[in-house]
């Protein structure tokens, strides 16, 4: 037979149940307390809100069909390594960079807000060192880059030229592109060596770095060119 519970334990046993009962009911209605005010307060309770929305824009509703403004779009850093790994079509093994545009400014939680870019003096010197990394890589390539002509002429130079220009680019290079390009692999003691030259440049030129919506004079606006156009598409979707 067990033994029985003094009266005067069952008591203090009650008692302190009942105290933490008590407790538990009293935390459990202040904190429901803490998340209504915290609600109420969301929209401050009369429609207002606790977040600041003085620094947002006025939201204007849509009255015309006009067409965006021209722009020139600086491609942010996520868009340079995607570029490089797709053109050198190698995404493994093709240059990368985590210094290059790593301080641009983020704009209402986006880092692509094109008026904000800019290729400023520490970008500039990182970016050297990342087209050098590039050109380097590419010239180890070269075989492979030009698989039909790698061979230190100006035939094999020019096809180079106008095949990756174009990747670079994002459009065919002009012939005075093509002529001003072609001193600067005729320098190089062979053709990697050339190689090498032309994808550093190219890495570093505005005409790689930004992304062209000029558009040439249509009618009262401007219209973009089935290149700039491409362009557009490939990197928004």
């Amino acid at each position: 037979m067990g033994m029985r519970t003094p009266p005067t334990l069952r008591r203090a046993r009650a008692l302190l149940c009942f105290i933490l009962a008590a407790t538990l009911c009293a935390c459990g209605a202040g904190m429901q307390q803490d998340l209504d005010a915290a609600g109420a307060g969301a929209d401050g309770g009369d429609g207002s809100s606790l977040l600041p929305t003085d620094h947002l824009p006025t939201v204007n509703a849509c009255v015309s069909a006009g067409t965006a403004p021209r722009a020139l779009r600086r491609l942010t850093q996520a868009e340079l390594n995607n570029s490089v790994a797709d053109i050198f079509a190698d995404p493994s093994k093709a240059p990368q960079t985590t210094d290059v545009f790593r301080s641009d400014p983020v704009i209402y939680g986006f880092h692509n807000n094109y008026t904000a870019l800019a290729v400023r003096d520490i970008g500039a010197s990182s970016l050297m060192g990342f087209a050098e990394a590039c050109g380097a890589y590419a010239a180890a390539q070269a075989a492979r880059l030009a698989p039909s002509c790698s061979q230190p002429t100006d035939v094999c130079r020019s096809q180079f030229l106008s095949t990756y220009g174009q990747k670079f680019f994002r459009r065919p290079l002009s012939a005075q592109e093509l002529a001003a390009y072609l001193p600067l692999m005729q320098a190089m003691p062979d053709f990697a060596g050339g190689v090498s030259a032309a994808v550093a440049a190219w890495v570093q030129s505005p005409y790689f770095l930004y992304r062209f919506e000029l558009g040439s004079r249509s009618g009262a606006g401007y219209a973009l060119s089935p290149y700039e156009l491409a362009t557009e598409l490939s990197y928004t979707y």
